[in-house]
């Protein structure tokens, strides 16, 4: 192990408001993110990485948390009877200072009250900033954010190692590219502009942070909060859910690609094997740096599908029990279900079990009932 001797790395996770892999040029999807496919080139890159669900909720809840997200469950406002033992718990026992940053109004969808119950002790948001910085309803642009980050983090008196996680949003309506800026968008809609703007906000920010102090010993992480359904792929749109997944410090990191199916509840115990930390792990991830899933599930509202290693995804819509199972690399367009049933009724089985096991102990031990 390189890396595990239990340094206290400072861990920058960005969650990026609909960033899909279509976005990047995947599934013949336009290529709006050219800062992006530099970064993942010096990076490890996760190929088959899905969010949890489809909204920013979802995706914030379960990389935090390291839990699945139960359909449309607004998880950050109902599971809040205690902590998870996700980022927040597992890295303040590790001596952490903990951030959150998020553009808009931190009420928005209870996000600063999910937080501090899980022991993020500092919540950056649109009340921090000048009123002439708020742009929208979506609150300061993203590169005003990452700005900020970057100045907090400098003023910071303590030298504990700290981790800031921050939710994005410029990739959102309304469609709004800040003024006076370098950066000139050349998309064929205001929305593609906004992808590219997002995507050059976090270069800007890359090439910021390589001059701070602390840039040699952060890691970075940067992941989709959920895709973007493009109405090309399948029922289940895979795109809504197929998310791009990086982990960034060249000191650390080889470039490299991994394969095997990885999602979002990965991120606590990924986090705590990069440290090398001993703790007990509570959470639905593993260390994607080490360990390989068999497959992976997520669910977009009605809808719950599960990809597995050997390049199937199988899925059902609820509504109406229809199950379908594809090879998804090519987007194959037989649904193989009756010819390879043992293969569906195998990935459906673990599929649920996996589920209603999260499904059990959200209810049991985290949910208020509303």
């Amino acid at each position: 192990d390189t890396y595990s001797q239990k340094t206290k790395y400072n861990f920058v996770i960005v969650v990026m408001e609909s960033m899909c892999r279509f976005k990047m040029g995947y599934y013949n999807g336009k290529k709006l993110t050219p800062y992006l496919d530099k970064l993942n080139k010096e990076s490890v890159f996760f190929e088959n990485f899905f969010s949890s669900g489809i909204h920013t909720f979802n995706g914030l809840f379960s990389t935090s948390s390291g839990y699945l997200s139960i359909y449309a469950d607004k998880s950050m406002k109902s599971y809040v009877k205690k902590p998870f033992d996700g980022l927040g718990p597992l890295l303040s026992q590790q001596g952490y200072e903990t951030y959150f940053y998020v553009t808009h109004d931190a009420h928005f969808d209870n996000m600063e009250g999910f937080y501090k119950l899980n022991k993020f002790e500092h919540c950056i948001s649109q009340s921090d900033f000048d009123q002439w910085q708020i742009e929208s309803s979506l609150g300061v642009p993203d590169h005003v954010l990452f700005d900020k980050l970057i100045e907090v983090t400098n003023q910071r008196k303590s030298n504990k190692p700290f981790v800031s996680v921050m939710m994005t949003a410029s990739d959102h309506g309304p469609w709004r590219i800040p003024e006076n800026i370098p950066f000139k968008p050349n998309g064929e809609t205001q929305q593609d502009n906004c992808t590219l703007y997002a995507d050059w906000s976090i270069g800007r920010f890359m090439a910021q942070a390589k001059k701070q102090s602390w840039y040699d010993n952060t890691v970075f992480i940067f992941l989709g909060d959920h895709g973007l359904s493009m109405g090309h792929t399948y029922e289940m749109g895979l795109a809504y859910n197929h998310i791009p997944c990086t982990i960034h410090n060249p000191k650390l990191f080889k470039a490299d690609t991994i394969y095997s199916p990885c999602y979002q509840p990965d991120i606590p115990a990924t986090v705590m094997g990069i440290i090398g930390a001993s703790y007990t792990n509570k959470t639905f991830g593993i260390n994607i740096l080490k360990q390989e899933h068999p497959f992976v599930v997520f669910s977009a509202d009605d809808k719950i599908g599960c990809v597995s290693k050997d390049g199937y995804y199988y899925y059902k819509t609820l509504a109406n029990g229809k199950d379908y199972l594809r090879k998804y690399k090519n987007l194959d367009p037989v649904n193989y279900n009756q010819i390879l049933k043992a293969k569906a009724d195998s990935m459906e089985r673990n599929m649920m079990r996996v589920y209603e096991t999260a499904e059990y102990f959200i209810q049991k031990d985290y949910f208020l009932y509303e």
